[in-house]
């Protein structure tokens, strides 16, 4: 199935405990389901909500992770265009 594009600017209003998304390689996950599962801890994703986090992701977990752990409803859609306010 095709994947939703995603902006930026939609990514950043999803960074809390209500509703957390991450990008990570290109794919927007929710990770709000996971948070309170995350062997980091719960402040490691919230930290992090709403921003492309792949560079720190990539550092510490296989691209399986996502699949493994939130599985493939997790994932959102892809990054698409728009940039992050600052």
């Amino acid at each position: 199935k095709k994947m939703a594009s995603l902006s930026f600017n939609e990514v950043a209003k999803h960074d809390n405990s209500n509703s957390c998304w991450l990008v990570l390689n290109g794919k927007v996950v929710d990770v709000t389901s996971f948070l309170g599962e995350h062997p980091g801890g719960r402040q490691a994703l919230l930290a992090n909500g709403g921003s492309d986090c792949s560079e720190i992701f990539n550092n510490l977990h296989d691209d399986r992770y996502i699949a493994q752990f939130l599985g493939k409803d997790a994932v959102l859609g892809v990054i698409g265009v728009g940039k992050a306010k600052l």
